[in-house]
């Protein structure tokens, strides 16, 4: 949860479908992030592209600073985190509910909730933030899940040609050492049950926010992400196949 007592909000025109985004400013990892509030109406069809993020306001009272139009704003850790990703990534223009709706304001609150609608699928692209990744296991569950979707059977035969030169033979393919009794396993079924283990998934708005997205990018710890058909391909041949949270 947010802190926003310091930032004076500039009313919304609710005739204009007015939204406002946050424009992250690059600026070293370390340093707290710096941002710029805008305002764009959804019914402009000259309006920027921008996109949303979609994570868990968490049960954490850490807080942490980050700075809007010069203005000190505390906000959960978790929140603090996504938006560092995010700027390492070099992403400009996002809508966080958080922080870009004054919550303190509740007939606002309101028009903007009904708004998410439309907010989510005019987005570019919808980022999913799960969190920190000091496991690692996470990671690895997402690259893992990225190799089931080339690994289909009929491609089972030339990628075991190739896993033997490869570098990569301990986190590639993962399905491929299953099917042939190779040692490895254990450890993708530890990373994934950790990868779903996340309290994001548990978040009531996930089906609002990812299923009328045009696009949707997981993103875990600081490089790790998958993309909802990657995810969607592992799910299904995860289910049907491997049972690993049966």
């Amino acid at each position: 949860m947010s802190t926003q007592s310091a930032y004076q909000y500039f009313p919304l025109k609710n005739e204009k479908y007015e939204i406002r985004v946050l424009s992250i400013l690059a600026g070293p990892d370390e340093s707290p992030v710096q941002c710029e509030m805008k305002t764009m109406s959804l019914v402009d069809k000259y309006m920027e592209d921008y996109t949303a993020l979609s994570y868990c306001w968490g049960s954490s009272p850490e807080q942490s600073v980050i700075w809007i139009d010069n203005v000190r704003v505390s906000v959960g850790i978790n929140l603090a985190n996504a938006l560092i990703r995010l700027r390492k990534m070099g992403i400009e223009l996002v809508w966080i509910d958080a922080v870009c709706i004054k919550q303190s304001d509740k007939q606002e609150k309101s028009f903007q909730v009904r708004l998410m609608t439309q907010i989510y699928p005019k987005a570019k692209i919808v980022y999913t933030w799960l969190g920190l990744d000091s496991s690692g296991l996470s990671a690895f569950a997402m690259n893992s899940m990225k190799d089931l979707e080339i690994s289909s059977p009929h491609r089972i035969d030339s990628l075991l040609r190739r896993i033997s030169r490869s570098k990569l033979f301990t986190s590639l393919n993962c399905n491929v050492r299953y099917r042939c009794n190779i040692p490895g396993c254990e450890e993708l079924t530890a990373s994934l049950r950790d990868f779903f283990n996340w309290e994001y998934w548990v978040r009531m708005w996930i089906i609002q926010e990812i299923a009328v997205a045009s696009d949707v990018l997981f993103l875990c710890g600081d490089v790790a992400s998958i993309t909802y058909d990657q995810l969607d391909i592992a799910i299904r041949f995860l289910s049907n196949e491997l049972k690993c949270w049966d």
